[in-house]
């Protein structure tokens, strides 16, 4: 009989039997319930699992991200080269720019009229005849350049001294005529107007204009020895200017102006001898005052031509 057939002796346990090593055929599940000996419950057989079923198309679409445009290799290292031929021709374009540019200022300096250097003054030693020469041409145009000077001085001098005269002579003339100032700006204004609608010039070129003419009629009274105010006055009338505070007896005040003349005075340098045996002068006339003038004037047209040198 065999060794395990003997009965275990009286009074003792039999001994459990020894773990058997499952093997890799037992789950952990029933490995676990072998070494406890029976305590832990017996395991459920395993359920064959279903197969999982593929997700929908719909729903992969929805959970996997969407994937980025795959760029070959190739045609991204050829958009690179493309790129630097593209800025290699850029650059040699500019480069050959600036050099044509600085090619064509070099042709230009070279091919510019050269400025000649003034002719070296002769020697006495070697021509005294052109040094003596040199020296009178020398001289005649220091003598012109300051003649030239002096002409243009004298004619400033004298433009100042017109200028202050005719500020004297308005002064005076405005204490017989108190609206002389006004008559003067409706005259600049009138002309003015006169100007732009016939000649097509702007405000400040027709200012500019009516300055000139101002100055040309200070000479002009000067050369005839006459107020400056009273031509001023009477342009502005001719305009249509309207005198005020004007005397109501003033062509009788005229006539016994005339009748006081001496018969033998003469118009030395602005006229000559009026018809009826009297005689005006420049002085005389000068001496008006503007209704006087006008009144005397519309009266003797020819004397005043001949005043004026007509």
């Amino acid at each position: 009989m065999a060794e395990n057939d003997n009965p275990a002796p009286a009074g003792t346990s039999p001994a459990a039997p020894e773990p058997q090593d499952a093997g890799p055929l037992f789950t952990p599940s029933e490995r676990e319930y072998f070494d406890s000996r029976g305590e832990k419950p017996i395991p459920a057989e395993p359920q064959a699992e279903a197969p999982a079923e593929p997700p929908s198309t719909r729903t992969q679409e929805s959970e996997q991200p969407a994937e980025r445009p795959r760029v070959e290799i190739g045609a991204l290292h050829e958009e690179r080269q493309r790129r630097k031929d593209a800025e290699e021709r850029a650059r040699q374009a500019e480069t050959a720019n600036a050099v044509m540019q600085d090619r064509w200022r070099m042709w230009q300096q070279q091919n510019a009229p050269r400025q000649q250097p003034p002719p070296r003054p002769p020697s006495p030693d070697e021509d005294i005849f052109g040094a003596v020469k040199h020296l009178m041409q020398e001289n005649q145009e220091t003598r012109a350049e300051i003649n030239q000077y002096k002409q243009q001085e004298y004619a400033r001098q004298q433009l100042t001294a017109l200028g202050e005269w005719g500020a004297r002579s308005e002064m005076a003339f405005s204490q017989q005529v108190p609206d002389y100032f006004e008559a003067r700006e409706h005259l600049r204004q009138a002309r003015e107007k006169e100007l732009m609608a016939t000649w097509n010039v702007d405000l400040g070129q027709a200012k500019q204009q009516v300055i000139k003419e101002e100055r040309d009629l200070l000479m002009q009274a000067a050369q005839m020895r006459m107020n400056p105010a009273q031509l001023v006055m009477s342009y502005a009338e001719q305009r249509g200017y309207k005198r005020k505070n004007a005397p109501a007896d003033a062509t009788r005040r005229l006539d016994t102006i005339e009748a006081g003349q001496q018969m033998s005075r003469t118009l030395s340098n602005v006229g000559g001898r009026a018809g009826g045996g009297v005689v005006i002068e420049g002085q005389d006339v000068l001496k008006m005052s503007p209704v006087e003038f006008d009144a005397w004037r519309a009266k003797n047209p020819a004397k005043w031509r001949r005043l004026k040198g007509g």
